[in-house]
């Protein structure tokens, strides 16, 4: 059954009688009661010639009080409402009957649902007299709403067109009343030009130089580009026996820096904390020959060590690579101008950390017949995973040299035969 359908009917039946009821209410309200005080009688304005205002007065208010009431009359009929209805009384009618064909509906849709339940009607004559009784009050609604609209149309044109009329009254009256007071104005007025003298020119005032905005910037970012040698170091900074393994031209540091600077106490403060993320390359290259390897010892676990290259001739290349990205932090002293840096001499310490991305061995060289022969291994020689270390920088506007020293061990422990630290000096570019 179409219980939804009934339940909707009642409730727009309980909502339009609810409209009904706080309609009447009100009492019987015409539009031009429901309208603001527009008399033009109770308008004052200053300073207005008696003549004008009374005659204004007397026209607008004659056009005004007779025009009102005019709006209130709508001729379209429509069904069941007088034509020469108010505005509130033809809302409240219309109100009352559509309470009273929704009542009467939801009323036959009960009979209907009473008799389907007594079994006097089976579900589906009940459900067919339901949607036929559903479909008439649908075409009454239908027309209902067509007479409606053509009531408000008419009702909004006579509003329209009272409107249009009584602005275009009260412009013209304001008109005249403006002129009125504007040649009262003027004749009371002894205005004396002397178009025979003439004004001397005032001297131009002498520019003030223009003050040099100051800069309140603290925070900068940067790109540097770093380049230089490793080397093999002690615990002090002093040569390794590795040491002499090395190609310290081939053994070279490259670093990028993603950089941003903090100053510290405002933009006029030379100190500044400087930090970001690196990826730095270690390369170190052997010499005589010489290359790193890894060695299985008896008890399971392995050593590093540096031995001959054996099995290939005319060694071009033999270099052991590794890349690493980082956190460096430093602390600057940095004597630019204010809210700039890199524009003067610097000076910095600090740390980094990093975490070890590759690790690979090359050797280049031709076999015993002379072929080229290429050998990459791809192994981390029992390096630490993890390195650590403290650095120092004086720069020179965007140059800067940087020392760095690791603070732990390139090898693990007991895998090389010395412990050696990677120290490190490169010349970088900040853009």
């Amino acid at each position: 059954m179409k219980k939804n359908v009934t339940a909707a009917m009642l409730g727009l039946a309980y909502l339009a009688l609810g409209l009904s009821m706080s309609a009447n209410s009100t009492g019987e309200l015409t539009f031009a009661e429901a309208l603001p005080d527009l008399s033009y009688e109770s308008v004052e304005i200053e300073d207005c010639p008696e003549e004008l205002c009374a005659k204004d007065s007397a026209e607008l208010a004659a056009f005004y009080n007779s025009n009102p009431k005019d709006t209130n009359e709508v001729k379209v009929e429509i069904e069941g409402i007088d034509p020469e209805s108010g505005l509130i009384e033809a809302i409240t009618d219309i109100v009352t009957m559509s309470t009273t064909e929704a009542t009467k509906l939801a009323a036959q849709i009960a009979e209907i649902e009473a008799l389907v339940e007594a079994g006097t009607l089976t579900e589906e004559e009940g459900d067919e007299r339901i949607e036929e009784l559903e479909e008439s009050f649908e075409e009454r609604m239908e027309r209902f709403g067509e007479s409606m609209e053509a009531w408000g149309e008419e009702f909004g044109e006579k509003m329209e067109a009272w409107g249009e009329e009584f602005g275009k009254k009260w412009e013209d009256r304001a008109e005249e009343l403006e002129k009125s007071i504007e040649d009262g104005v003027a004749s009371d007025m002894d205005i004396k030009l002397d178009f025979d003298q003439e004004v001397p020119e005032a001297p131009e005032a002498p520019e003030a130089p223009k003050k040099k905005k100051k800069s309140n910037k603290t925070q900068f970012d940067s790109f540097e580009v770093h380049v230089g040698a490793n080397s093999f170091r002690t615990m002090e900074g002093e040569a390794t026996m590795t040491e002499g393994f090395l190609n310290h031209w081939e053994s070279i540091n490259t670093r990028v820096v993603f950089n941003n600077k903090t100053k510290i106490g405002g933009a006029a403060s030379p100190l500044l904390l400087s930090s970001g993320i690196a990826f730095e390359g270690l390369g170190f290259s052997f010499n005589n020959d010489n290359t790193i390897t890894k060695v299985e010892q008896t008890g399971g676990a392995s050593t590093t060590e540096i031995v001959p290259v054996t099995g290939m001739t005319d060694i071009r290349r033999n270099r052991f690579d590794q890349l690493y990205v980082e956190i460096p932090a430093m602390l600057e002293l940095d004597f630019s101008p204010r809210g700039k840096v890199d524009k003067s001499l610097s000076i910095g310490v600090g740390g980094y950390a990093g975490v070890r991305l590759t690790s690979q061995n090359l050797i280049l060289g031709s076999d015993s017949e002379g072929d080229r022969l290429q050998i990459a291994t791809n192994s981390n020689y029992n390096t630490h995973l993890f390195r650590y270390g403290l650095q120092a920088q004086l720069g020179l506007k965007s140059w800067k040299v940087t020392g760095r020293l690791d603070a732990r061990t390139f090898f693990q422990e007991d895998a090389f035969n010395e412990d050696v630290y990677v120290g490190s000096v490169t010349l970088g570019y900040a853009f």
